[in-house]
């Protein structure tokens, strides 16, 4: 074998390796997580509705608040049950809570993650389950952590019936996936990345970078937004009940606190004085 047919060779083993690698690592970071869904509260009413964009069911436990019109989509994240006490948590302020699984997860549809590009559209779908259950526009909140917080950025960006967004953080993008994975390699890192995205991309995920979450965010002007670092998502008990008390407080002031309204009446008409000649006259 000559020296060209050689190289050759090594050229095609080495694309062929780097392929495999793309590969495995997008489908590493993308894969669904289907579980499911745990035994629950009898005060959880179980919910099955499509994602807006028809392509998913999602999974979820409806809480409602007694006379309560105000909601909150909560996401739910790894720990489930501290997510169900904060909605217990929740529905004890007056708000009706909806506590759903991203497709991919949970009890929802089995679907390659895409960091909250695509999961946007399970969240649009429980906004749309709460008004048709009576809740108005303007009186529904949303929250989640991780690839949630993405989720629910992008679903009040696209959705003004959201009034208020907490989100613990921004959640994980594949490239910083990927910088943390191989953060003792950053140069291998920045190398895979470009084959990683066409792979995700090929087995049917989305990309999602820092500029679509910024864009997101700056879309969210003249809304309630609070962005927390996401760093007592879980932890203690104490850690814990400050995420309730925090996220009970955010909502309460948002959606359940009356709104001051300012109405000008207009000034009534005043009888225009009559002139000299027709006083005497009278």
């Amino acid at each position: 074998m000559d020296i060209s047919s050689a190289g050759t060779v090594v050229a095609l083993t080495g694309a062929l390796a780097y392929a495999a690698a793309c590969l495995a690592l997008a489908h590493r970071h993308t894969r669904a997580w289907p579980k499911p869904p745990a035994r629950g509260v009898a005060a959880f009413d179980r919910v099955d509705f499509a994602a807006r964009d028809g392509r998913a069911r999602v999974c979820g436990e409806y809480l409602p608040a007694p006379a309560g019109r105000a909601a909150v989509v909560l996401v739910n994240g790894r720990d489930r049950w501290r997510n169900r006490e904060l909605a217990q948590a929740l529905c004890a302020q007056g708000l009706s809570v909806l506590s759903i699984d991203l497709r991919g997860r949970g009890g929802s549809s089995a679907h390659r993650g895409s960091f909250g590009r695509h999961e946007r559209h399970d969240v649009l779908g429980a906004v749309d389950y709460l008004l048709e259950r009576g809740h108005p526009p303007g009186r529904i909140g949303v929250m989640g952590s991780g690839i949630g917080a993405n989720a629910v950025l992008g679903a009040a960006a696209d959705e003004p019936a959201i009034r208020a967004v907490l989100a613990e953080g921004t959640g994980p993008t594949l490239d910083r996936a990927l910088r943390r994975q191989w953060q003792a390699l950053p140069w291998l890192a920045a190398t895979l990345a470009p084959g990683v995205q066409a792979a995700a991309w090929w087995l049917g995920s989305a990309s999602l970078d820092d500029d679509w979450l910024r864009r997101r965010i700056g879309a969210l002007r003249g809304r309630a937004l609070q962005l927390d670092s996401g760093r007592t998502a879980a932890g203690s008990a104490a850690a814990h009940t400050a995420r309730t008390a925090r996220a009970a407080a955010f909502f309460c002031q948002h959606l359940t606190t009356p709104r001051t309204v300012c109405v000008i009446w207009p000034e009534p008409a005043r009888a225009t004085p009559a002139v000299a000649w027709e006083r005497l006259a009278a």
